[in-house]
């Protein structure tokens, strides 16, 4: 096939995938600040270090914060959309077809980043987001995915106790077979705080696990329920004997503020994952403490500082 007569399908397959990727990376409506989008200012809270041929500069994530306060319950519809955005399969061939003929220049920002990006964003809006938590709810239940499902779980934490509602969805959540999930869902049940009597079992099944980081969050959240987490007591002085935790010898425990990890990749977290044992003992040794300070001192656990 001549020069002249290749330009010509070449062009025609062009203008297709530009106007594919156009249609498919356009974002629908959303609300404004100071005259930008919302997607505009979400990139303040990017992991994705933007491409050299795109070198305008990008909102700083105090300027996010401001810009996501200014749109308040406005941005929710859309942020629960990027939630779960999920690229087309038509749109992932053509796009590194358009980025080779050079009909477009577009930043590819893979679907987790926007995630990653609506879950920071919703840290701002709390308060506001309570009232989605039914859509919410919902959304866990009708996206399969399992990396929509850890942000969801997530978001569901962030909410705290209003939230309340989800904690049936958040204990199947603890059933899942994906490490992500469970992590997220057990740092989520802390934050929500609520039904003791089916939560703190859930929790408590998390110190046989082998991921230090899902036992780390279950300790964690079995804190915030304080004395109503009292079934976990005889659990967590197994899980410290277990580990051949010496009170005489350890360090004084610490009281932690850490909450939950975030996932961003369904396979961050395995059976294998590391973390030092010495982090989620100190963390049992404390909750101990917090939930019965005299079976922690009968114990000879020293008093957290």
């Amino acid at each position: 096939m001549t020069k002249a007569r290749w330009l010509g399908p070449a062009a025609l397959l062009a203008m297709v995938v530009f106007v594919v990727a156009v249609v498919w990376i356009w974002p629908p409506a959303e609300p404004s600040y100071k005259g930008k989008a919302l997607h505009y200012w979400l990139q303040g809270y990017t992991r994705i270090v933007p491409p050299s041929f795109n070198s305008a500069p990008r909102p700083t994530e105090s300027e996010a914060d401001d810009a996501i306060r200014g749109m308040g319950t406005n941005a929710i519809p859309a942020l629960l959309r990027i939630l779960v955005y999920r690229e087309s399969p038509l749109i992932r061939r053509l796009l590194p077809i358009a980025q080779r003929l050079h009909v477009m220049k577009v930043q590819y920002d893979p679907p987790w980043s926007r995630n990653y990006e609506a879950v920071n964003a919703f840290r701002k809006l709390v308060e506001e987001a309570a009232g989605a938590t039914p859509e919410l709810i919902q959304m866990y239940d009708t996206h399969p995915d399992s990396l929509s499902r850890q942000y969801i779980v997530t978001v569901l934490g962030l909410i705290g106790p209003k939230a309340n509602e989800a904690v049936s969805v958040l204990l199947r959540a603890m059933t899942s077979t994906n490490y992500g999930i469970r992590i997220n869902a057990a740092g989520a049940l802390g934050k929500i705080h609520s039904d003791p009597d089916r939560v703190v079992p859930a929790l408590m099944l998390c110190l046989n696990d082998g991921n230090p980081i899902l036992q780390r969050n279950a300790i964690w959240s079995l804190t915030q329920f304080g004395r109503d987490a009292q079934p976990a007591v005889s659990a967590l002085l197994q899980f410290l004997e277990n580990a051949k935790y010496n009170p005489a010898t350890a360090p004084v425990p610490q009281i932690n503020n850490w909450a939950f990890e975030l996932v961003s990749d369904p396979g961050a977290f395995g059976p294998a994952s590391s973390d030092s044992p010495s982090v989620v003992t100190d963390a049992a040794a404390a909750a101990l403490w917090v939930i019965d300070p005299a079976a922690a001192a009968q114990g000879q656990i020293r008093r957290p500082e």
